[in-house]
Formats: structure tokens, C-alpha cells, sequence
């Protein structure tokens, strides 16, 4: 379980700071299914998760950042 925690906090510190698709797909495998909110409902894979959701969010509102 420690060893997923590092994983998770890992991937948010580098989206924190350089947010891209290598770090969607070092963290979510290819086949993955994202369920979501309207309009996106289900996306499928990394590059799906970060093309759909992750540009979209990060042009809309650039300097997002996350608190823990």
C-alpha cells in the first residue's frame, strides 16, 4: 500500500511541475478506463485521458494547481 501512495504522490509532484503526456502514461497503462463527469463519461487510455481531459483542463485554467 506505501509503495501506491509514493506512486500517486509521485505522479501529481511531476504534474505539478511539468505536466505531459509521457507523465500520463508512466502513471495510467494503456488500457485503462476513466470514468468520469458529463461530457467526457468514459475515456480509454492514457493518451485518451491526457488528450481529453488533461490539455483541455490545463489550457482552460493554466496556472491550476493542486494542494494535498
Amino acid at each position: 500500500m506505501i509503495q501506491n501512495k509514493k506512486m500517486v504522490w509521485d505522479y501529481w509532484q511531476a504534474m505539478s511541475v511539468d505536466p505531459s503526456a509521457d507523465i500520463i502514461t508512466l502513471a495510467f497503462r494503456y488500457d485503462t478506463i476513466w470514468h468520469g463527469f458529463q461530457p467526457l463519461r468514459y475515456l480509454q487510455g492514457s493518451a485518451e485521458i491526457w488528450s481529453r481531459f488533461w490539455q483541455p483542463l490545463l489550457a482552460a485554467i493554466p496556472d491550476l494547481t493542486r494542494r494535498p
